[in-house]
C-alpha cells in the first residue's frame, strides 16, 4: 500500500473523529499555562461522563485521600493540572473507540492496558530522572502506539495478516531476526510510528508531543539535548512493558507464547545506562505502574481478569524454560571456569626454562584436572630439527606413548592400567602414533573411534594471521560428558582449551627464538660498534694522514737540504782527523733526519702500510742506534739505559728502520713514565722461531683496563697537547708488517715491559747495515773515474740543496748547473750538452712532465734521476713512460745518490 493512500485513506476516515473539543481544550490551556484550578474545573464539568470517571478516579485507594472529594476545584488543587490532565486525555482518547456502556474487546484492552502502563511508567521515569515536564511524557506514552490502533481498527485484513505472522514467529519459539517494525513494513507498507505522527498532528497535538509519538524508535544518540529526551523517555517505558509484560502491545492474547524481542531488551539495557537508573529506581518505577494501573484499569474498564491467569499460565511455561536453560548454562560455565583456571595455571606454570617433556607434563597435568581425564597423551614439536616428544598418563603413571605402543598385549595391561576401549582406540592408530609427524598435521579434533570418547584435539597456536599445529592432545572425556551439555559446546571448549595451550608452548618458542636473536643481535651490535670504532679511527688517522701527505713534501725538502748538509759536515769532520766524537754526532743527526722522513712516511701510509723491506738485521746494532739516538734525552732526565741483550743472537728479518723507529717509539715512552728517573733495560732471547726483545722499565706501571685498549690509535694518558696517541699504535702495525708482534706486561707500581717477538732470519751471519757502511765509507762513494768531467742539471726550487749538490759532484769530477721552471731547463738543454739530468718533484708534476716529453722526442737517451719529497711511488711509475733512470726519496744519503750518478754517467749508450 502506497504511503500517499494510506494518508488520504487516515485523512477522510469516519472512524476516527477528531479528539472532543472539550478535551483539545482543556490540554492546550494546560500544557500553554493559560488556566486556573477553578477554569479548568468550570470546563470538565460541562461533560457530566468525564466529570464522573474523574471524580472515581480521584477517591480511589490509589490516591487515599481521608475525606471523599466531591468538589473538582478541589481535586485539581490537591492533584495539579498536569495530573488532571492526564486523568482527562486517558479518559476522552479510550472514549473515542469505545462508545459509553459497550464492553471493551479483550485485545482492546490488553492494548490499552500496555499504552496506559506506558504513559504511567514515561511519567515516572520522567520524575526519577529528573525530566520537567512529566505530563508530556504521560501523553507521549499514552499515543505512542496510536498508529497500530489506527491499523488494528482501518486496515484490518493487513493489519490480520501482519499479525498472524507475529504469532507464528511467537509459536516457533524462535527470536526472529526480523523485528516486527521491519514486518510492519514490509506488509502494511510504513510503520506505526508514521501513522501516530500523522494521527496526533491530526488532533493538533503540540511540536513534542507529535515527536514523541513519532521518534519513540530512534537511536539513543540522537538524545543530544535536554528537550530532545522525551521520545528516548517514551522507548525506554515501552521496552519497559514489554519486558514486563504489562499489557500487549499488538493485541495478541496472553496464552500466546510470545517472547520479548531482542531489540526491546537491547534498547532497555542501552536506555538504563543512558539514564544512569539503578536497579532500586527498576524497582521502584514497576511498583508505582502496576498500583496506578489496576486503579486506572478498573476506572476505563480495560481490566481483564483471564488476561491476568493467561499472564501466569505464560510466566510458567517461560519460567520452566529459563529454568532449563539456566541448567544448562550454569553446566557449560562450570566447564568454562575449569578451563579458565587451566588456562591460568598453564601461563602461570610454563616456562622457556621448562624442557619439551616437562611442558608436556605440566600440559597433561592441567588437562587431567579440567577434563577429570583417565587417560592423556601429549605430543609436542618443538624443534623441527628433532623428533616430537610425546608423553602419556593413566591413573597417577606417566609413560612413554612410543615404548608402551610396542609392547605387545599383556606387557601393555601390566605397565598401565587403560580401559579396554581405550586401548582398542588407541590400537586403532598405533601406526600413528608412532609416526607422530604426520599425526601432528590434523587441524580438527577427531574421535579416536565412531562413537568413542577418546578424542584427538589439534593443539593450533594463532598469531595474527599465522597459525599451525605444533602438537596433538589426546583425553578422554567420558566423565565431562556424564555431566551433560551440548556435544558442541564440548567441543568448543576443548578447541579454546586446545589453542590456549598451543599459544603458551608457541610463546616459550617464540621467547626462546627470540632470546637467540637478541643473543646474536647483541653480539652484532658488539661487532658494530667495533666497526664503527675502527671506522672512526680510520677516519681520524686518514684525516692525519691527509695533513701528513700535505706537510710531507715541505718537511723532507729541508730535511733533505739538513741532511746533505750534515754529510758535507761529516765528510770534513773525517779530512780534519776528528772521526770519533764530532763524526758520531753527525752521524747520528744524519741518522735521526732519515728517521724523521720515516716517520712522516709511515703515518701518511698508516691506514694502508706499505711492504717493509725485510732483510736479514743485526738486532744488536739496531739496540745500539736506538739508545743512542735517545741517550741525550736520558742524560737529562736521570734514566739509565741498559743493554742487556746477549751477542750471540741469531739475524732477525726485518725492515731495520720500521723496528728501529718501534724501538725508539717504547724507549721514550719508558722515559716519559717515569718523571723521577729510573732505568730502562733491553734484553733478549730465542724462543722458537722468534727472537724476543724485551724493553722494560722501573716506572709506574699501567692500569689492567688501559693495557686493553693500549695499541688502539689515538690512545693515550698524557695530557691534551702532549701526545698524538700514535706511537704504539704504529709501534703494533709496524710489527705485524714485519711478520711480529708486540705485547705488553705490567703492574701498577712494578714497571711495565714490553715484548717484541722479531723473527729469525735463513741467513746465519751478521750483515751489516747497507747505509751505515755507506755512512762509513762515504769518503770512497765520492771517488769516480772521469776522464771528460760529465756535465749534470739540477732543477729545482730548493737552491740550497742545488748548491750542495753542485759542491759534492764538481769534487767528484762532474759539473752540475742549476736552473728552475720547465721552460729555463728546456732553454737551457738546448744550448749545453748535459750526460744527466736530475729532477726535483718540488716543481710541479706538470713540469716534470713537460720537460720529460721534451726530452724523450729530442734526446732519448738522456738519463734521468727523480727527487722527491713524498713516497711518491704512483707517480714515480706514471714517469717512467718517459724513461726515468731513477728516482730518490728526501732525504736521501749524498753517497747513495753520487753512486747512481757513477752509475749512470758509466753505464753503454744503448743501455
Amino acid at each position: 500500500m502506497q504511503r500517499y493512500h494510506l494518508r488520504e485513506k487516515i485523512g477522510t476516515v469516519d472512524d476516527i473523529p477528531p479528539l472532543p473539543a472539550l478535551a483539545s481544550k482543556i490540554i492546550d490551556s494546560c500544557i500553554n499555562e493559560r488556566i486556573n484550578y477553578r477554569q479548568m474545573a468550570e470546563l470538565i464539568r460541562r461533560d457530566l461522563a468525564l466529570t464522573s470517571k474523574l471524580l472515581s478516579l480521584i477517591n480511589s485507594s490509589f490516591y487515599a485521600f481521608d475525606k471523599h472529594i466531591d468538589d473538582l476545584t478541589h481535586a485539581i488543587s490537591l492533584l495539579g493540572k498536569k495530573t488532571i490532565l492526564n486523568l482527562v486525555l486517558s479518559i476522552s482518547i479510550f472514549n473515542i473507540f469505545t462508545p459509553e456502556g459497550k464492553k471493551r474487546e479483550r485485545q482492546l484492552a490488553a492494548f490499552w492496558k500496555h499504552c496506559l502502563a506506558c504513559a504511567i511508567t514515561a511519567e515516572t521515569l520522567a520524575r526519577t530522572i529528573g525530566y520537567p515536564q512529566t505530563e508530556e511524557a504521560f501523553i507521549g506514552g499514552l499515543l505512542h502506539d496510536i498508529g497500530k490502533l489506527i491499523a488494528f481498527i482501518r486496515f484490518p485484513e493487513e493489519f490480520s495478516l501482519f499479525l498472524n505472522q507475529l504469532q507464528m514467529q511467537a509459536e516457533s519459539g524462535e527470536n526472529s531476526k526480523t523485528t516486527p517494525l521491519e514486518l510492519e513494513e514490509n506488509i502494511l507498507g510504513l510503520c506505526h510510528h508514521q501513522l501516530g505522527k500523522w494521527t496526533a498532528e491530526r488532533w493538533d497535538f503540540p511540536e513534542k508531543i507529535i515527536n514523541a509519538v513519532w521518534l519513540h524508535h530512534q537511536p539513543i544518540t540522537s538524545c543530544v539535548k535536554e528537550t530532545d529526551r522525551l521520545p528516548a523517555i517514551i522507548r525506554f517505558a515501552d521496552a519497559f512493558c514489554n519486558i514486563h509484560h504489562l499489557g500487549s502491545n499488538y493485541f495478541i492474547n496472553q496464552d500466546i507464547n510470545l517472547p520479548c524481542h531482542a531489540s526491546h531488551v537491547q534498547s532497555y539495557d542501552l536506555l538504563k545506562k543512558f539514564f544512569k537508573i539503578s536497579d532500586d529506581d527498576i524497582n521502584n518505577i514497576l511498583s508505582q505502574t502496576m498500583d496506578r494501573l489496576e486503579e486506572f484499569a478498573d476506572t476505563l474498564d480495560i481490566s481483564d481478569d483471564q488476561q491476568y491467569f493467561d499472564a501466569i499460565r505464560h510466566a510458567n511455561r517461560e519460567l520452566g524454560r529459563i529454568n532449563m536453560a539456566r541448567e544448562q548454562a550454569l553446566s557449560e560455565l562450570r566447564m568454562k571456569k575449569r578451563i579458565l583456571k587451566g588456562i591460568y595455571r598453564l601461563g602461570r606454570e610454563i616456562s622457556h626454562h621448562h624442557t619439551p617433556t616437562e611442558l608436556a607434563k605440566i600440559i597433561i597435568q592441567t588437562t587431567v584436572n579440567v577434563y577429570k581425564s583417565d587417560l592423556a597423551l601429549c605430543f609436542l614439536k618443538i624443534d623441527d630439527e628433532q623428533p616430537p616428544v610425546g608423553l602419556g598418563y593413566s591413573g597417577k603413571t606417566f609413560f612413554n606413548p612410543q615404548d608402551w605402543l610396542s609392547q605387545n598385549d599383556r606387557e601393555k595391561q601390566t605397565t598401565v592400567n587403560v580401559h579396554p576401549q581405550q586401548k582398542k582406540a588407541l590400537d586403532s592408530i598405533e601406526k600413528l602414533l608412532l609416526s607422530p609427524d604426520i599425526f601432528l598435521s590434523s587441524e580438527k579434533i577427531i574421535p579416536l573411534l565412531p562413537r568413542s570418547s577418546l578424542l584427538a584435539v589439534p593443539l593450533t597456536y594463532h598469531t595474527g594471521s599465522k597459525k599451525g599445529v605444533i602438537g596433538q592432545l589426546i583425553l578422554d572425556c567420558r566423565k565431562i560428558m556424564r555431566f551433560g551439555g551440548e556435544k558442541e559446546s564440548l567441543l568448543q571448549g576443548l578447541h579454546i582449551f586446545a589453542a590456549a595451550i598451543a599459544n603458551s608452548v608457541h610463546k616459550v618458542m617464540l621467547f626462546d627464538s627470540l632470546n637467540q636473536q637478541s643473543e646474536k643481535l647483541a653480539e652484532l651490535q658488539r661487532q658494530t660498534e667495533q666497526m664503527q670504532e675502527q671506522l672512526y679511527l680510520s677516519q681520524r688517522l686518514a684525516t692525519v694522514g691527509r695533513l701528513a701527505a700535505g706537510a710531507a713534501h715541505e718537511i723532507n725538502n729541508p730535511l733533505a737540504v739538513i741532511s746533505a748538509n750534515i754529510q758535507v759536515l761529516l765528510k770534513k769532520a773525517r779530512e780534519a782527523g776528528n772521526r770519533k766524537k764530532e763524526s758520531s754526532q753527525y752521524r747520528t743527526i744524519l741518522q735521526q733526519t732519515n728517521k724523521i722522513s720515516k716517520i712522516i712516511a709511515d703515518l701518511v701510509s698508516y691506514a694502508h702500510p706499505s711492504k717493509p723491506h725485510l732483510q736479514a738485521v743485526d738486532i744488536q746494532q739496531i739496540v745500539t742506534q736506538s739508545l743512542e739516538a735517545v741517550n741525550h734525552r736520558a742524560a737529562f732526565t736521570n734514566i739509565t739505559l741498559k743493554n742487556k741483550l746477549p751477542e750471540n743472537l741469531p739475524p732477525v728479518q726485518v725492515d731495520s728502520m720500521q723496528i728501529g723507529q718501534v724501538l725508539i717509539n717504547l724507549l721514550i715512552n719508558a722515559e716519559q713514565a717515569m718523571p723521577d728517573g729510573g732505568s730502562i733495560t733491553i734484553a733478549g732471547h730465542e724462543e722458537n722461531d722468534c727472537v724476543v726483545l724485551q724493553v722494560a722499565d722501573t716506572g709506574q706501571g699501567i692500569p689492567p683496563e688501559q693495557q686493553t685498549v693500549i695499541f688502539d690509535p689515538f690512545f693515550t694518558t698524557r695530557e691534551a697537547g702532549k701526545g698524538t696517541g700514535l706511537g704504539l699504535a704504529i709501534s703494533h702495525s709496524l710489527m705485524e708488517q714485519n711478520n711480529g708482534k708486540i705485547t705488553v706486561s705490567s703492574r701498577v707500581g712494578s714497571g711495565t715491559t714490553f715484548s717484541l717477538f722479531l723473527p729469525k732470519s735463513q741467513d746465519h751471519h751478521n750483515p751489516i747495515s747497507e747505509a751505515l757502511q755507506q755512512d762509513a765509507d762515504l769518503d770512497d762513494t765520492h771517488s769516480t773515474e772521469d776522464h771528460h768531467n760529465p756535465r749534470i742539471l739540477y732543477v729545482g726550487q730548493e737552491s740550497e740543496l742545488g748548491s750542495l749538490l753542485a759542491e759534492e759532484l764538481n769534487r767528484s769530477g762532474c759539473q752540475l748547473e742549476t736552473t728552475n721552471g720547465s721552460l729555463n731547463a728546456i732553454e737551457t738543454i738546448k744550448k749545453t750538452v748535459f750526460d744527466l739530468l736530475i729532477i726535483d718533484l718540488d716543481i710541479g708534476i706538470m713540469q716534470t712532465r713537460q720537460i720529460l716529453r721534451w726530452i724523450s722526442k729530442f734526446f732519448n737517451n738522456l738519463p734521468v734521476i727523480i727527487l722527491t719529497g713524498l713516497d711518491s711511488k704512483n707517480q714515480v711509475e706514471k714517469l717512467k713512460e718517459f724513461g726515468i733512470s731513477r728516482y730518490h726519496q728526501k732525504p736521501f744519503q749524498m753517497g747513495t745518490l753520487i753512486t747512481t750518478v757513477t752509475e749512470l754517467l758509466h753505464r753503454p749508450a744503448n743501455e
